[in-house]
């Protein structure tokens, strides 16, 4: 492995920055990358396209479903604990959420972890014009939290057997509830406990849905037009829900997957314990891992109503990234392995 050089790398990310802006049509775009301590990272664009003001590198952005990775760290610690069982029925737990929800009776909580419980996914729910009916409900200004998200579901039929892996948001929303139940906490401040204040994560939180002059402006498309999702009033607390920076999603996964200080060494094991769903692509517990230009990559991907994001660590070689865009449906996962691949050819 060659010495990195941010300053080097301050050339190519940048082009890819300006590159993903123009092809996208993202107002910003940010990337980071890491190895050994040292970063690199660029910002492009505008925080808020009504104000033009330049986005900088420190900006806080909603994550997306990259909280599904926290959400499953802490439901692993609270096994490590004794405090849950991963092969006991979610149900056990919190009987009132699952009531109602198809297959949520017999599902465990590995079954969620995995996605692979056979409960319908909430946000696969849409109204007579196709549109995902949490969307419609943020983006009209009515509140869509966990208890409208399970009210979903229970209205939803089987959407995959049991077994069968099927991506879906109301698993990791069970989950959050779960950790809540075992906790005592709020799914946000037990997060704080075991994860951003151990790795950190000093800029990292909850959405506390509250004006934050370091925050990104988001966007959804309504055709060639860029609609303010900014104060969209969807609360997610354990699919989504998390706000962070490209370095603190850095330093969560360097603490997870390189200095490994998140979990024990089984509840490592079991998180990284990775299933093939296709060629190249691999799913554990809360966790993607890819093959990409002879290395692999593990992290996830977060979409929100309008962010894209994404962080892959490579732990083999010492290599995260972290890629955001203020936009909805920006293809981040490729983003990331694309430039992994720049890095690998630059023999960065």
């Amino acid at each position: 492995m060659s010495v990195f050089d941010p300053d080097a790398m301050l050339a190519p990310l940048d082009a890819r920055a300006n590159s993903m802006k123009s092809l996208t049509g993202a107002p910003a775009v940010l990337i980071e990358v890491s190895r050994g301590g040292r970063t690199a990272s660029v910002a492009t664009g505008v925080e808020d396209v009504h104000t033009g003001q330049p986005a900088e590198t420190g900006q806080t952005f909603e994550v997306g479903s990259q909280s599904k990775m926290m959400t499953a760290v802490v439901i692993l610690q609270l096994a490590d604990e004794g405090l849950i069982d991963l092969d006991a029925r979610i149900s056990s737990y919190i009987p009132g959420k699952t009531a109602g929800i198809v297959n949520a009776g017999s599902a465990t909580v590995r079954d969620l972890l995995e996605m692979r419980s056979g409960i319908p996914a909430y946000n696969e729910a849409t109204d007579g014009a196709g549109t995902p009916l949490f969307k419609d409900a943020a983006e009209s200004g009515r509140w869509f939290g966990p208890e409208q998200a399970l009210a979903t579901a229970r209205g939803m039929a089987q959407t995959e057997a049991p077994g069968t892996f099927h991506y879906g948001n109301t698993n990791y929303a069970l989950l959050g509830l779960l950790i809540e139940h075992a906790t005592g906490q709020g799914w946000a401040d037990a997060l704080k406990d075991r994860i951003f204040d151990p790795a950190g994560m000093t800029s990292t939180s909850g959405d506390k849905f509250e004006a934050d002059p370091k925050r990104l402006s988001s966007y959804d498309k309504d055709g060639n037009r860029l609609v303010d999702v900014t104060d969209a009033t969807w609360e997610a607390r354990g699919e989504s829900g998390v706000v962070s920076t490209t370095t603190d999603l850095i330093a969560f996964e360097r603490a997870l997957l390189i200095d490994k200080t998140l979990l024990s060494d089984s509840a490592f094991a079991e998180m990284t314990d990775f299933t093939r769903l296709y060629s190249g692509t691999y799913f554990g517990l809360g966790l993607f891992q890819h093959t990409v230009a002879g290395g692999v990559l593990e992290g996830f991907a977060g979409g929100t109503l309008g962010t894209s994001t994404a962080t892959y660590a490579n732990p083999f070689d010492d290599t995260v990234l972290a890629f955001a865009a203020n936009l909805v449906d920006v293809d981040s996962d490729t983003n990331v392995k694309q430039f992994y691949q720049i890095l690998r050819g630059l023999g960065a």
